[in-house]
């Protein structure tokens, strides 16, 4: 089973893995919202992890990805 398969049979709110190579935006496997670079001080797959890539966060105030608002993101929501 992959890691993906494994994640998403948790069925979380959202699942980014952070493997985009290419875009302003990181793609939500779960399907609800897909995260979008801030800043030009994030980079997507800039270091390589193994077989994958991931963001590179260069450290500066505004280095995030952001997800739209959404009720399901909030503490109600929240599972232990």
């Amino acid at each position: 089973m992959s890691l993906k398969t494994a994640t998403l049979d948790t069925e979380p709110t959202s699942y980014w893995p952070l493997d985009d190579v290419v875009g302003g935006s990181c793609h939500d496997e779960a399907g609800l919202h897909d995260a979008t670079v801030a800043s030009a001080s994030v980079r997507l797959a800039v270091l390589r992890f193994g077989g994958g890539s991931a963001p590179y966060f260069a450290g500066d105030i505004g280095s995030i990805l952001t997800v739209v608002d959404d009720v399901r993101y909030s503490q109600p929501f929240a599972t232990p």
